[in-house]
């Protein structure tokens, strides 16, 4: 009985730290606007900083946001 409430927590534990990664990996994702007036660097949509297909928004690939004028490097969807 003892190895399974330990085999039950320890599973408990992984699956919490599975989840918390891919949390922190989910970033707002940006697409740049050249026509807006102030702010150029729009958030749309969540996106991942784990490499894999891109996050795209009306064909656009979205990113990071560097300030309100500029977008950075490029996001992926979680697959």
């Amino acid at each position: 009985m003892p190895v399974i409430v330990f085999l039950t927590g320890a599973g408990g534990a992984f699956a919490s730290t599975v989840s918390k990664t891919a949390d922190s990996t989910m970033v707002p994702g940006h697409r740049f606007d050249p026509s807006a007036s102030e702010v150029k660097c729009i958030e749309v949509a969540q996106c991942s900083t784990i490499e894999g297909a891109e996050c795209t928004w009306n064909s656009e690939v979205l990113r990071e946001k560097i300030n309100d004028t500029a977008c950075g490097a490029p996001l992926y969807r979680l697959n």
